[in-house]
């Protein structure tokens, strides 16, 4: 999808049936953390083109026995928010100084 292209910086042919491995160069050691848990959130970064942070959402899909049958992945784009979080400690570690 679209979204999905312009977040990690990659073309459809890309993305399209790729594992997250390829995609998200640090899925290893995230991997082992949020793999085994029903739901997790994190934010991480990404380098691309341009540096990126993303808020990584997994959530375990369940079959009607309860058994784990895959994963969503959800990314949303948390850049904005970052870069005005480290601004704004900026600032006030310049006003209290």
């Amino acid at each position: 999808n679209p979204a999905a292209q312009s977040l990690v910086g990659r073309p459809d042919e890309q993305l399209l049936g790729a594992p997250i491995g390829r995609l998200l160069p640090d899925w290893g050691e995230w991997e082992a953390q949020y793999w085994r848990q029903g739901q997790t959130t994190a934010e991480i970064r990404l380098e691309t083109v341009t540096e990126r942070y993303l808020k990584l959402t997994v959530t375990a899909l369940c079959s009607h026995k309860g058994e784990v049958t895959g994963r969503l992945i959800a990314l949303h784009d948390i850049t904005l928010r970052v870069h005005t979080e480290a601004a704004l400690r900026q600032q006030n570690a310049y006003l209290s100084a």
